[in-house]
Formats: C-alpha cells, sequence, structure tokens
C-alpha cells in the first residue's frame, strides 16, 4: 500500500526522519499505527464496497 506523509514525527527504520510529503510503502492493506493520524492512504490492494442510500432514506425522519 502507497502513503503519503501529511503530519511531522514520522521516523524510518533508521530513526531519521521522513518529510511530510514523502509517499512510502506499507506491507498490508491496513495502516500500521504509528502512521495513523500522520499519513493518508493513496493506494490500497483492499476493495472498499460503495453502496448509494436509497432516496427515501436521504430524507430527515425516513422521508414520511
Amino acid at each position: 500500500m502507497k502513503a503519503k506523509i501529511t503530519q511531522k514525527g514520522v521516523y524510518d527504520e533508521k530513526g531519521q526522519v521522513i518529510p511530510v510529503g514523502t509517499i512510502v510503502n506499507v506491507k498490508g492493506d491496513t495502516l500500521p499505527g504509528y502512521l495513523v493520524s500522520k499519513a493518508e492512504v493513496l493506494e490500497s490492494g483492499q476493495r472498499v464496497a460503495v453502496t448509494n442510500p436509497k432516496s427515501d432514506d436521504t430524507q430527515p425522519g425516513g422521508g414520511d
């Protein structure tokens, strides 16, 4: 998975700072804990289901 660093405070395995804006490759399909709130996922192998609500469900109170 590819993730873009968006906040300061992220370090590589050697302890060096990874600059904001850097795109890194991460193993797996979930963002590791050390990147939560500090990176955004750009590319993932995981598929996400997209569903659209019924037109009646978009009205407050169920569309009565």
